[in-house]
């Protein structure tokens, strides 16, 4: 089985990259950010009603 020809895991893969060469310290900080702004990167993924809006997300699972 494969990703969709559409799908790019490239970016993902990239970020994960970028993510594990820094310290302990700021991956942590980075948590924290993204904790702390909870709401706001939900949102990234919804409407403006707070509802998940279908072009905004993908199940991961429906990729499988």
């Amino acid at each position: 089985m494969k990703p969709p020809e559409y799908f790019d895991l490239e970016p993902f893969n990239k970020a994960f990259i970028d993510f594990t060469k820094v310290n302990v310290e700021e991956r942590a900080k980075f948590r924290k950010a993204v904790e702390s702004k909870k709401k706001e990167v939900i949102m990234l993924f919804c409407n403006d009603d707070g509802e998940m809006e279908k072009g905004r997300n993908k199940d991961l699972g429906e990729l499988g």
